[in-house]
């Protein structure tokens, strides 16, 4: 079985030394990795360049490397990680995708500066003491596309959907909107306010035959939530 997962946050550029960038951290998906890895399974990692990368993906550089029983790709922006993505599914069959990375929803689209504008990140460094107003543009989701450009018709998918502050009914709105929108085969939900050093808890959810959705597992650690996706992707008693 071949598993992608993919981490860590897009960083969109405003100019060469500044990006909107968001908070994660990549140590998720990068104990995803290693704890899927551990159990046997041939493993795509596709991490931002500044996350925290499995253990056989220290020594990654930007672009793709060999690293030990792991495959790894890089990426910085939106742009790079749909590229990646797309490229890599429509040219080989992978089984499952878990995915984690956070993904900007909006990236720098024209810079104004006193008045004239520029297309975001063609400017080396906007000088200091200039007035500036950033314009941003919607991008798509990324894991709406998913299933579509994977060339293997029976992918199964693993959304993840972060909030923060949420309380439960806000947090499984989200999953039943996120379900609605990208047909994932289950949902990880957790919460910012709660993710603290080893304490990371987690509600994993599909839907029943009634097209309800409900929690299968909940946990509060890394572990906990590896352990809860392999069991409900059949993993456990089966090697690549």
């Amino acid at each position: 079985m071949h598993i992608l997962i993919t981490g860590g946050g897009t960083e969109e550029p405003i100019d060469g030394v500044r990006s909107i960038c968001n908070f994660s951290t990549g140590r998720t998906s990068a104990y995803l990795c290693e704890y899927l890895s551990g159990l046997g399974y041939t493993v795509t990692s596709v991490q931002a360049e500044r996350a925290v990368q499995a253990e056989r993906a220290l020594q990654a550089k930007p672009s793709m490397q060999t690293a030990g029983d792991m495959r790894v790709f890089t990426y910085r922006s939106f742009k790079d990680l749909e590229t990646t993505l797309w490229r890599i599914l429509s040219n080989e069959r992978i089984d499952l995708v878990i995915h984690a990375a956070a993904v900007s929803d909006y990236c720098a689209d024209t810079i104004e500066i006193n008045g004239s504008s520029f297309p975001a990140g063609e400017l080396d460094k906007i000088p200091s003491g200039e007035s500036v107003t950033v314009k941003l543009r919607e991008n798509p989701k990324i894991i709406d596309s998913i299933k579509r450009w994977s060339i293997n018709e029976n992918c199964v998918l693993v959304g993840f959907k972060c909030t923060n502050g949420a309380d439960f009914s806000s947090r499984e709105e989200a999953v039943e909107t996120l379900f609605t929108r990208a047909s994932p085969d289950l949902v990880v939900s957790n919460d910012l306010s709660e993710i603290n050093g080893d304490s990371h808890p987690t509600r994993i959810y599909k839907k029943n035959a009634l097209g309800k959705i409900e929690c299968i597992g909940q946990g509060n650690t890394k572990k906990e939530m590896a352990e809860y996706i392999a069991a409900a992707c059949c993993l456990q008693g089966e090697k690549s």
